[in-house]
């Protein structure tokens, strides 16, 4: 339901949560299985949002810049995708709350979904996620 890029952003803040420390994009990327030259990408897109700190240097890296456990995951999300475009009716009708006669037997079920999965990206923080496991390769 998210992005590659949203994915990999969330991966790699869990990751630096869980470091406690500077990291490289080379060793993020190493430990994650994801292409260097697509992290650094996102790295940068978290450091431009002032979540991620980089250092340059022998003892440069990234580090968080915020307290994980103030940074979101719709936060984080945004950065890469438009969520509203999750919650748009998959069925293409721009409106159809209110008249009976538009809304398809499907739209009170999306509805709930999309505002539970709204509520949850909201509350979701990456503190949460930081001491998640090694993801499988």
């Amino acid at each position: 339901m998210i992005s590659l890029s949203s994915r990999y952003a969330l991966r790699a803040l869990a990751y630096l949560a869980h470091q406690k420390g500077v990291a490289l994009s080379k060793e993020i990327a190493e430990e994650l299985s994801i292409s260097p030259t697509y992290l650094t990408k996102i790295l940068q897109t978290l450091r431009k949002a002032r979540i991620l700190k980089a250092t340059r240097g022998a003892k440069g890296g990234f580090v968080l810049d915020r307290d994980p456990s103030k940074v979101t995951f719709i936060e984080i999300i945004s950065l890469f995708e438009d969520p509203k475009d999750w919650f748009a009716c998959p069925f293409g009708q721009v409106v159809c709350k209110g008249d009976p006669k538009i809304i398809c037997k499907l739209h009170c079920k999306w509805e709930k979904l999309s505002q539970s999965f709204s509520k949850f990206l909201s509350q979701a923080t990456v503190s949460e996620i930081s001491r998640a496991p090694k993801p499988l390769h």
